[in-house]
């Protein structure tokens, strides 16, 4: 890397990745399991605790499966695969990204905190409040206690109402955030470094030293890797990850998640 990374665009303080659009298609309607009040009175309890509140989604709506990587691994890609396959799929990151517009509640929050000058024509400045949070340790942590509680709502809804036989919450920073015990298996999808570059540059229309920088602070692929129950490699076709997607597929339907 050169010595000058004047150009380099900090991550996103609320994305962190590189996935641009959300992959759930669970339609809305009845929960899978309906919910009494003393079940929804434990769940107010459970979700001040989110580990807890993972544990409690495992048992009632069956298996959790996560889905992570490192920009450019096709992490998106191997999404869709299987949503073609039947699978609901929701991305915890976009989720993160669009929550500031998208509700009122946590908006209001941000602007109390922030203030109006985050503001451009009604919606986050997103640029400068990435800016600031690369900045400013403070900022980024009040941000996430404004963003967080509203994602983990949205997810336990998504659960609630998926009917396929297992489900993928895909989330870019499972290893960082040390919270690989809240699903019953890890995915990682991997490929090699070069590759990573190349297609997210392209992809994005970023430098590769700004891809670089975004993949720096991101964990390592041993590290990721560390974590797996699954490793799909993706250094080839749209048409190879498909193969090893639908192969996950079929070992994940054959899984005993007590084992």
């Amino acid at each position: 890397m050169p010595d000058d990374n004047s150009n380099l665009e900090p991550p996103d303080p609320i994305s962190n990745s590189e996935v641009k659009r959300v992959n759930a298609n669970g339609s809305a309607g009845s929960p899978c399991v309906r919910v009494g009040n003393r079940q929804a009175f434990y769940f107010r309890l459970l979700v001040k605790n989110t580990k807890s509140l993972f544990l409690w989604l495992r048992y009632n709506y069956g298996m959790i499966v996560g889905l992570t990587g490192g920009i450019g691994s096709g992490k998106s890609s191997a999404a869709n695969f299987f949503i073609e396959l039947g699978i609901d799929v929701i991305d915890a990151d976009e989720v993160s990204k669009n929550i500031l517009d998208s509700n009122l509640q946590a908006k209001d929050k941000f602007l109390d905190a922030f203030g109006k000058e985050f503001l451009d024509n009604n919606n986050i400045d997103r640029s400068l409040l990435r800016s600031e949070i690369f900045k400013d340790e403070q900022k980024k942590t009040l941000l996430e206690s404004i963003i967080h509680p509203l994602v983990r709502e949205q997810i336990l809804k998504f659960i609630e109402n998926s009917k396929s036989i297992y489900k993928i919450i895909m989330v870019p920073l499972i290893f960082e955030t040390k919270s690989q015990s809240f699903y019953d298996k890890i995915i990682v999808i991997d490929c090699e470094e070069k590759i990573q570059i190349n297609r997210a540059s392209k992809r994005d229309n970023k430098s590769r030293d700004n891809i670089i920088n975004i993949m720096n602070a991101q964990a390592s692929r041993q590290d990721r890797n560390s974590i797996a129950d699954i490793i799909i490699m993706n250094n080839d076709s749209l048409e190879d990850l498909k193969k090893e997607v639908i192969k996950t597929h079929q070992k994940l339907l054959g899984i005993n998640i007590n084992e």
